[in-house]
């Protein structure tokens, strides 16, 4: 076993973690028993470091975060007594204090449904049987697909040390460049901003091939795997299956200069399998839950979850459009609840726009997620791109990213093209891990907050393209302006590029809303361009267009509103 491998299995004992089994094969329904309370948990909120990481812990400290009973892990004596009336364990959340279930026998449910700790008993899956295994092959399978020969150890050794030093020295995206060029990503990498020491969880159905393929080599060469758990069979992610989880991880985490370089291969992952193949089910909501609170326990500063739920297998469980509210799905509740905990969590919208649904799924609708729709190379938006607004009257999508004609890693490890926002959403994660990397002193409600404001529909935005493409560049600016603090009611922030060579970017701030006038001037005072712009309270961001008419040389911008005159120079090459 190589020692990347035996670090994960390390991390995974460490910690307290309450996860059972879902059985190989099953054909009882699953039902999720929620308790009234953790009254007699043998843990303590004032002892957070038995069942959080000092990761978890130092986000919560730094975010000024409370523990509270919602972390305590559930009562085991309860679960013993939900044991003895004969039902099999599926999963465990603290979040929502409960247990899943698998039974058949109405006696059973009866029994369970009468104990007092016991608050509700509710069916979240008819029949499941979508696993034709046996454990035993199951384990079998995850000796195999786990190791790694002393041959291929030594490619990875000789192969990282050289794609290391190309990266730094010359970042060559290859099939990847138009959609990380698309947000100015790469203005925020040629900085150093690669999502280094920024932990990205990636909720999903699998990762087929990871473990082997060249594009993640250094994912593994420079221990960037910190952990993997599949909730589904409760064991390590066996790389064997779900080639959907492997396609959104190398958007962020390939690194193959000139074929294919990721929008984070600095940063670290933890690969989390929470989807079902060929199922669809409440029960799916509730393991994605089980995966984000893992996520949180360990640590993770980014979620990407480019999964969705709207309707099911058994139709009665569908949810309806007034569902959409933010508050009222399983998933998105439990979204929300990993924002609360200061993760940033990144939702594919859904691709449903040329569907009878049309409207973006859970756990998109929540008030805390940022939801990212599809555009096309053109950035044109794209037909299937899930629209909104919320059902209570919110902007989603948040934002978008190329989705359309998407470059990513098959699982032969030969570069193709997709289309969902299932491609969308990795590209903003990886990006907001290295825009993080910049200002690892911000929350995550800051960083999110940084990348819609610096998007170029952010004024106006529609149930399209939400707040629209985002401008990292722009987005690391605001990030360092976030907490200015100025007592002048106008004040110009920065200017950028500045030499430019058409269309420079103005940050202000404004300590009202009102109108402004910019004025630029040549050297001898004339005036070339003058245009009026709304500024609301706060950040604004600014983009000049069409100066390409302008000679070469110094100018003077000038901002004016009604009691404030604010000069700069600029160079126009």
């Amino acid at each position: 076993m190589s020692l990347n491998r035996l670090k994960i299995i390390i991390i995974s004992l460490s910690l307290v973690f309450q996860v059972q089994i879902l059985s190989a094969q099953i054909i009882e329904d699953v039902y999720f028993v929620k308790f009234t309370d953790k009254s007699q948990t043998a843990y303590s909120i004032n002892n957070p470091s038995q069942f959080l990481s000092l990761k978890a812990l130092n986000r919560r400290l730094k975010n000024k975060i409370p523990i509270t009973s919602q972390d305590l892990p559930v009562d085991q004596s309860y679960i013993d007594l939900v044991s003895d009336a004969g039902a099999k364990f599926m999963f465990i959340t603290k979040w929502m204090n409960g247990i899943g279930i698998s039974s058949v026998d109405p006696e059973e449910l009866e029994t369970i449904g009468n104990l007092p700790f016991v608050e509700s008993v509710e069916l979240i899956h008819n029949n499941l049987s979508v696993f034709g295994e046996s454990s035993a092959d199951l384990l079998k399978t995850a000796v195999i697909s786990n190791e790694v020969s002393t041959d291929k150890t030594d490619q990875i050794l000789k192969s990282n040390k050289l794609k290391n030093n190309e990266l730094i020295a010359n970042l060559d995206y290859g099939f990847a460049d138009t959609q990380i060029k698309m947000l100015n990503g790469d203005l925020m990498h040629q900085r150093g901003f690669l999502g280094e020491n920024i932990m990205i969880a990636v909720l999903d159905n699998g990762f087929l091939n990871v473990n082997n393929l060249d594009a993640f080599d250094s994912l593994w060469f420079n221990n960037q795997v910190i952990s993997t758990h599949d909730f589904v069979i409760n064991d390590q992610i066996q790389f064997n299956a779900g080639d959907h989880g492997a396609k959104v991880l190398s958007i962020m985490a390939a690194n193959k200069p000139g074929v294919y370089i990721g929008t984070a291969p600095k940063a670290n992952y933890h690969l989390i399998r929470t989807e079902i193949e060929g199922s669809e089910s409440l029960l799916e909501e509730y393991l994605w839950m089980c995966g984000a609170e893992y996520a949180d326990s360990i640590g993770a500063d980014i979620i990407n979850s480019s999964l969705g739920y709207t309707e099911f297998d058994d139709v009665t469980q569908n949810h309806q459009y007034s569902d959409m509210d933010g508050n009222t799905t399983i998933v998105t509740r439990a979204a929300d609840i990993a924002a609360s905990k200061g993760i940033l969590v990144i939702n594919s919208a859904g691709n449903s726009a040329n569907k009878p649904w049309r409207y973006i799924g859970a756990p998109a609708d929540g008030d805390s997620v940022m939801a990212v729709g599809a555009v096309d190379e053109n950035r044109l938006w794209t037909q299937f791109s899930s629209v909104g607004p919320t059902a209570d009257g919110r902007t989603k999508p948040d934002i978008v990213a190329q989705g359309k004609n998407t470059a990513i890693i098959e699982n032969n490890g030969s570069v193709v093209f997709g289309n969902g926002t299932s491609f969308s959403a990795p590209i903003i994660a990886g990006l907001s891990a290295c825009l993080w990397q910049s200002r690892p002193d911000l929350n995550n409600m800051q960083i999110k907050e940084s990348i819609e404001k610096s998007a170029n529909l952010y004024y106006w935005p529609d149930s399209h393209y939400g707040y629209g493409l985002p401008d990292f560049s722009v987005a690391m600016q605001i990030a360092q302006m976030l907490t200015f603090s100025e007592d002048k009611k106008l004040s110009l922030l920065t200017i950028f590029p500045n030499p430019f060579i058409n269309n420079p970017k103005l940050i202000v701030f404004s300590s009202t809303h009102e109108m402004t006038n910019m004025t630029i001037l040549d050297i001898t005072g004339k005036m070339v361009i003058s245009s009026d712009y709304e500024l609301h309270q706060g950040l604004n961001y600014i983009q000049i267009s069409n100066l390409n008419f302008l000679s070469e040389g110094m100018y003077i911008l000038h901002l004016k509103n009604s009691d404030q005159n604010l000069f700069s120079k600029i160079i126009k090459l």
